[in-house]
């Protein structure tokens, strides 16, 4: 179905500089896909767009004091469906400290981009986000089973932070992590990748950047100053991610020359007051205790424990039946229904087999189990068997639940279409329907 983007703000010259940028963007690097960009210059607008589009991302200019975005937040965080849209702050940047700040505050933030710097920063992000070969995984999935991958990235802590973002956001919407250790572990790993990119590759040392910062500098400038060297600008920093069955590690590795700490990170407090040099480090242990570093101290370590008991439940499946399924169940089978039903997936993995051939595999990001079957009112083509793969829980709904929660969510509908058409893509490729 595309890409569609939000682009929310009360000045119209920023509108048509961000339009006339993505267009002239999509036509030279995705010219094969459907790609649509909404002007909003209201919370009211945007409000109805998110309900009726369900887009991909909206871009907020975060410094227009005519609209109050509390309402879109506060929208998000009620129904966990909003989680699917991503937002790009647009802001302006006085320093990184702030960036990290407001970076707890907006659940599935992307990324913060400078207005001071906005048409370099979006060709970046863009880039990175929207092309084909993106190093972003546009499909993780979180179970029982050991994940891991890394992404590379160049000395830029505004788009740095999308990428620690990007993963965050998939663990909420997996429900592998409530919201306040999400805020923590976003906190951590976004000062650990600015340290990195600052301390490490950029050896700025402590003296340097308060010098830099009285004369009325910020951060960020210093890290462009110093990445006119090409021998800098040339590092990376390594972020790393292992998903394991019960806790997720994370590693952030720079090319710098490191620090001595001898892994004992008390050594950031003196008299119980927490040292000028080493502040983020120490912040950072605060949240995440088990924070380690390697003998050179170019590379940080942690790992967190993941809340299996998170539940991702959009407020009109509440109080209806929730089931809890094992491993081999089968929860649909066309040869054996009795009443078509349609399953919400709260968790767990399963997979759809059609004449004992493999066709689809679902996860809680996929929404629904048995909407084209449901939807169709009766069995096409083969046997049609959904099989659950790892233990989960479902929200089991009658058709005339269904329907009831339709007419009172119809923006449901948007997000119900687009797993369809997913579906309907997957199957149409294989030559099957059901």
């Amino acid at each position: 179905m595309g890409i569609r983007i939000g682009l929310l703000s009360s000045n119209n010259k920023l509108l048509d500089s961000l339009e006339n940028y993505i267009d002239g963007f999509v036509k030279k690097k995705i010219k094969d896909q459907f790609f649509e960009i909404k002007k909003l210059n209201k919370i009211s607008s945007a409000i109805e767009y998110l309900n009726v589009e369900f887009p991909d991302f909206i871009f907020i200019d975060y410094d227009d004091k005519k609209l109050k975005y509390q309402r879109i937040f506060s929208l998000i965080n009620r129904d966990p469906w909003f989680y699917r849209t991503g937002f790009i702050i647009l802001t302006n940047i006085n320093n990184i400290k702030q960036m990290l700040n407001l970076s707890t505050t907006f659940l599935n933030l992307v990324c913060f981009l400078d207005t001071a710097n906005l048409e370099f920063q979006l060709h970046k992000i863009f880039y990175t986000i929207f092309k084909k070969d993106s190093e972003l995984p546009k499909d993780i999935v979180f179970d029982n089973s050991n994940r891991s991958g890394h992404f590379i990235i160049d000395n830029d802590p505004t788009i740095a932070i999308k990428y620690v973002n990007y993963i965050i956001n998939l663990l909420i919407i997996g429900g592998e992590i409530n919201t306040q250790k999400a805020n923590s572990l976003r906190l951590v790993l976004n000062e650990l990748v600015i340290n990195a990119i600052e301390h490490g590759n950029c050896d700025i040392q402590y003296e340097e950047k308060m010098n830099f910062i009285k004369s009325g500098g910020n951060m960020s400038d210093l890290i462009c100053q110093k990445n006119m060297d090409p021998q800098i600008a040339k590092k990376k920093v390594t972020l790393e991610y292992y998903l394991k069955p019960k806790s997720v590690i994370f590693s952030v590795k720079d090319e710098g020359k490191g620090f001595k700490l001898d892994n004992n990170l008390d050594d950031l407090v003196e008299d119980d007051t927490p040292r000028a040099y080493g502040f983020g480090i120490y912040i950072a242990k605060i949240y995440i205790p088990n924070l380690k570093y390697n003998a050179k101290g170019n590379i940080a370590t942690l790992e967190i424990e993941l809340d299996r008991k998170v539940r991702m439940i959009p407020i009109g499946f509440l109080n209806k039946k929730e089931i809890a399924v094992k491993e081999g169940e089968l929860i649909i089978d066309t040869d054996r229904v009795e009443e078509q039903k349609i399953y919400y997936i709260i968790s767990g993995r399963y997979r759809a087999i059609i004449d004992e051939k493999l066709v689809y595999e679902y996860t809680h990001q996929d929404g629904f189990i048995g909407d084209l079957f449901f939807l169709r009112g009766r069995k096409s083509g083969g046997r049609l068997s959904v099989e659950v793969v790892s233990d989960g829980e479902l929200i089991e709904l009658t058709r005339d639940q269904f329907i009831k929660v339709m007419s009172k969510h119809p923006y449901y509908l948007s997000f119900l279409l687009k797993s369809i058409s997913k579906k309907l893509d997957m199957l149409n490729s294989k030559s099957l329907f059901y």
